[in-house]
């Protein structure tokens, strides 16, 4: 049975708050995609200014950004067809309960799961024996990953937060 003050420290959380949560989650995954590219092509960028006889590379700088734009549009695609149903067929109790290695494996399955109909659609609507291969689009399942992993266990964290305070 749950004595008064711990029925005082569980909140309810609306699903107007869980969107809001999920956003979140959502923009944290498309700023870890941000941050990789920016990570990985650090040594470009530093070379262009540090060889001035070399003409600045903006056009792969703007090729960079409608790249990202390019990720944001399909991450948001994700997370409506997919992200969203997980939030809300994922009951909070079960999120404050689980430990945060399965909340990873669960980011990853969900990564997983809103990059294969992106997948079919670029693929054409077609699977074959080597729509399989991670040869070629390596990239984007790890994208996928990376931006599944990083804001998934940021929306449980912020659940978790708002859901169980602490008693005097």
């Amino acid at each position: 049975m749950i004595s008064d003050t711990q029925a005082a420290s569980v909140r309810r959380v609306g699903w107007v708050r869980r969107i809001g949560y999920a956003f979140i989650g959502l923009l944290a995954g498309n700023a870890a995609i941000v941050a990789y590219f920016l990570i990985t092509n650090l040594w470009g960028l530093v070379r262009v200014h540090s060889f001035p006889s070399e003409p600045p590379a903006w056009h792969t700088l703007v090729g960079y950004a409608g790249l990202i734009l390019i990720y944001g549009t399909f991450s948001l695609l994700g997370w409506l067809v997919v992200g969203l149903p997980a939030v809300f067929l994922l009951p909070v109790r079960i999120l404050n309960r689980l430990p945060w290695l399965v909340i990873l494996l669960i980011a990853a399955a969900i990564g997983l799961a809103a990059f294969f109909p992106i997948y079919l659609l670029l693929n054409g609507g077609h699977l074959t024996p080597n729509s399989f291969s991670f040869r070629s689009e390596w990239l984007y399942w790890f994208l996928a990953l990376l931006a599944s992993m990083t804001g998934f266990p940021i929306y449980c964290w912020l659940v978790r937060r708002r859901t169980i305070t602490r008693n005097p």
